[in-house]
């Protein structure tokens, strides 16, 4: 994933938009940042971004034509640190100066898993014997059971009444999700009848969420309104919806999903650029409460709902 940090769609249709030499540092950092050459973006984060510091390789001790330092001179993290938590570009437009765009380093030091460096999760170690080595990969948010590890689950519960859900971070070392302001998570919930049909419809994000304060004769300032993401001070207990309607025979499902967004200002599907299931389930409508999901169709997403 780190070599096509620069050439990998998402970040491309943002860069269309907002090409800062900022960005480049960190998605083509053997480029020049601000006249970048197609052969060194190319390379996205390549090998020597993290294993060569100054005029010093770090690598693991196997001899050969270069003097090399070993891997723990990497710090737990450090070599990631620098890629994965900065402030804003322009500081002028944000109303807190010392606001962060990413904080996923400050995330992990105040986690239970402050002590685990960044390598025993996103770089776990694969092979046999001599060959084993950490995996270079990178997959943690695009595998699916990563990223259900990372959470747990308790319910859904139905007392007919009021439906109820559970979400708790468990093994992650940082807020969940973490990362640019693109990801979040999505729960869809909704009351179908006997036949299938969608009566009613909420959904639930969990995300930083970000606005805009207005003060008399100066611009606009950005502002982070709430973060509610799991792991953080903000995040919900639980998420409980009341439905108004109950069909006979009908059913409350849901669907628990890990989103990268395209762009946020696009109101529509087409703004999603993976979604990933995370949890999804059904539970019958005057029956008795559950908290095993069963597996269900994936719900319309041109369903009549509302946020929450």
């Amino acid at each position: 994933m780190h070599r096509h940090a620069h050439d990998n769609e998402p970040y491309q249709l943002q860069f269309a938009v907002e090409s800062l030499p900022f960005c480049t540092g960190c998605h083509a950092p053997e480029a020049d940042p601000v006249q970048p050459s197609d052969a060194l973006t190319s390379l996205g984060v390549g090998c020597v971004s993290c294993h060569v510091v100054g005029n010093e390789i770090l690598a693991r001790g196997r001899g050969g034509p270069h003097e090399t330092l070993p891997l723990s001179s990497m710090g737990a993290g450090a070599v990631c640190n620098s890629c994965h938590e900065f402030p804003f570009p322009d500081a002028s437009f944000v109303e807190n100066r010392h606001a962060l765009m990413q904080s996923t380093v400050s995330e992990h030091r105040a986690s239970r898993l402050s002590d685990t460096d960044c390598a025993t999760c996103h770089m776990p170690q694969v092979g046999i014997g001599a060959k084993r080595h950490r995996d270079h990969r990178f997959a943690a948010s695009r595998s699916p059971g990563i990223l259900e590890r990372a959470i747990e689950v308790d319910g859904p519960t139905f007392d007919g009444e009021r439906w109820t859900l559970r979400l708790r971070a468990r093994r992650v070392g940082h807020a969940f999700p973490t990362g640019d302001m693109f990801r979040q998570l999505t729960l869809r919930v909704e009351v179908v009848d006997a036949r299938d049909h969608v009566v009613q419809g909420w959904h639930r994000v969990l995300k930083r969420h970000f606005g805009f304060r207005q003060r008399p004769n100066s611009t606009p300032r950005l502002i982070e309104t709430r973060d509610d993401r799991l792991g953080t001070p903000g995040a919900p207990d639980a998420i409980v919806v009341v439905p108004d309607m109950l069909p006979p025979g009908g059913r409350i499902r849901h669907r628990l999903t890990y989103d990268r967004v395209a762009d946020p200002r696009i109101p529509s599907e087409s703004r999603y650029h993976g979604r990933i299931t995370l949890h999804d389930g059904e539970l019958p409508i005057g029956g008795p409460s559950s908290t095993t999901a069963s597996e269900v169709r994936a719900s319309s997403e041109t369903s009549p709902s509302r946020s929450w």
